[in-house]
């Protein structure tokens, strides 16, 4: 007969419990932010959702170059985007300087967000946290982890001095200051900068395009230069920006699109509704995102579906959801484009659609032939000379083979297309004599002007006013996904992806501005005054 379990006494007990779940919270950031919730929020549940875990581990091995010395940083920066309540400050402000000073207690970090209140309630609530007995219990667990005494003093603390300040140092001079955008930070070094919704979402988006333009181009010249200024170490200090979308040419926005070719930015971006085609250039779908199912929400205890549809339900709100949520920005009126212009929508599938002439145009360069780059080949049909209908679009990076196999395909799938037209200063002429050859019906063509922006102000913007451009409906041409938006947020300085409005003002500018030089016959037919020069 087996012998019962001894039980142990409840304070042993306790302890070896308590002795577990310290060492899961130093190990693991996840554990702390977990175990610390209770005592920043006392009396608040913690809904712990799989997004926080994810969070953590992410901010766990970015920051591993200022727990271990002889660690090379991978990334440098790292962008957060998550939907307004998600708990990034919580994570990033308060639990994360706490636990990293665990292993460096020299750290220094800047908080540096639009509302230096803010930011100032986050350093008084990780002061908190740092001189609560259970984060003793850890540095004491810490030290021992070392080979300290575990009976002695511990190795650092606060002072009584810096108790209760909103900017404070610790013992071993590691330290958090506070600051609000345009605060002056002569003199004030880091090791950490932590920029946290660097602009009010309430006001950031008011006024004209280019006031709010200027106002998204400020944050990130502060950035570039007056914020990266202070870092302690230029080859070792490391960047976050962690912040909601709100506008395409925003902080967040400029560092994602950077980080196409840069390898040292790394990017998280969480749409509250799931996207399983979540476009790269605003960040792409997380590897670990376990959602499979397009619609899925983020946080579906904390946001229910009914909850979710009344906020969608808001027409005026819909663009700043979209932006906060779904981390899709966009502009309700650009430079040259409005949204309200690409809203016209012919009825049922672009195949059945009856048509004068069908075109496609393309846009691509390859001069070197055998590099691999983004193409954009757009199908247009065409009724009489004032009616024109996009019926098909593919966009995607590809070499120049797969470019010709993509020609080809078109060609079979519209069996009345008779032109693809390619401009004819993009690529080298050896480029365009194999397209001849392998793909019937290319012609060379030029626009008139290498100016995208002219293209676009004189060939699409015309047609568009006019009510002259219609669209599929969403069902038919899941391709239509974002390109109103990307049009708004043309300004013709390659501040973003442009490809698809160069496309279309060169389907637009080749038939309403015929041959020669269309661009100055258009120019020379449209009113006076139309013109923004």
């Amino acid at each position: 007969m087996a012998r019962p379990a001894q039980r142990l006494p409840d304070a042993e007990r306790e302890a070896l419990q308590a002795t577990g779940r310290n060492e899961e919270a130093v190990r693991w950031f996840r554990y702390f932010a977990y175990h610390a919730w209770g005592l920043v929020e006392p009396g608040r549940q913690l809904v712990w959702n799989w997004h926080l875990t994810l969070l953590c581990d992410e901010i766990q091995a970015f920051t591993r170059p200022l727990r271990d010395p002889d660690f090379e940083p991978v990334h440098r920066t790292l962008v957060i985007c998550v939907p307004p309540r998600s708990l990034k400050s919580y994570l990033t402000g308060v639990c994360l300087q706490a636990w990293l000073w665990l292993y460096a207690p020299w750290v220094l970090m800047q908080g540096i967000s639009c509302d230096e209140d803010l930011s100032g309630r986050d350093s008084l609530r990780l002061l908190e946290l740092v001189t609560s007995e259970w984060y003793q219990d850890l540095v004491r667990y810490r030290h021992q982890q070392d080979g300290g005494d575990p009976t002695g003093p511990l190795p650092w603390g606060i002072s009584k001095k810096q108790a209760r300040k909103v900017n404070f140092l610790n013992t071993q001079a590691g330290g958090r200051m506070a600051l609000g955008v345009g605060s002056s930070i002569i003199g004030k070094g880091a090791d950490l900068q932590l920029v946290d919704d660097p602009l009010d979402a309430k006001t950031a988006t008011r006024g004209s395009p280019i006031a709010v333009a200027k106002r998204m181009a400020e944050v990130i010249d502060d950035f570039d230069h007056v914020w990266k200024s202070r870092l302690n170490e230029p080859a070792r200090s490391l960047r976050m920006i962690i912040m909601q979308r709100l506008d395409p040419g925003d902080l967040a926005g400029e560092n994602i699109r950077r980080s196409l070719t840069d390898p040292s930015i790394r990017c998280v971006v969480l749409p509250m509704e799931y996207d399983p085609e979540f476009p790269e250039d605003l960040g792409g779908v997380h590897p670990r995102d376990p959602r499979t199912r397009r619609g899925q929400l983020l946080m579906p205890r904390r946001w229910s579906k009914a909850v979710w549809d009344a906020m969608l339900a808001g027409r005026a709100a819909s663009r700043h959801v979209q932006a906060q949520y779904n981390q899709r920005p966009r502009l309700a009126e650009g430079k040259l484009f409005r949204l309200s212009m690409f809203a016209q929508r012919f009825v049922g599938p672009p195949q059945s659609l009856k048509v004068d002439e069908i075109a496609a145009f393309v846009d691509c360069s390859f001069k070197k032939g055998s590099d691999t780059s983004y193409v954009v080949i757009q199908v247009w049909g065409r009724v009489g000379k004032a009616r024109f209908y996009m019926l098909d679009q593919i966009r995607v990076q590809m070499s120049f083979v797969e470019t010709l196999d993509a020609l080809i395909r078109t060609r079979e799938k519209w069996h009345r297309l008779r032109r693809i037209v390619v401009e004819d200063k993009a690529n080298g002429p050896a480029v365009v004599d194999v397209m001849k050859r392998d793909v019937p019906g290319v012609i060379e063509w030029s626009p008139g002007t290498a100016s995208k922006y002219e293209r676009a102000e004189v060939g699409s913007k015309p047609a568009l006013e006019a009510n002259q451009v219609w669209y599929p409906e969403p069902i038919y041409a899941s391709w239509l996904e974002g390109y109103a938006e990307r049009h708004v947020a043309f300004d013709g300085a390659g501040s973003v992806p442009d490809d698809e409005v160069d496309t279309t003002s060169m389907a637009l500018l080749y038939w309403t501005g015929g041959r020669g030089d269309p661009l100055e016959r258009l120019k020379k037919r449209l009113p006076s005054g139309l013109l923004g020069r």
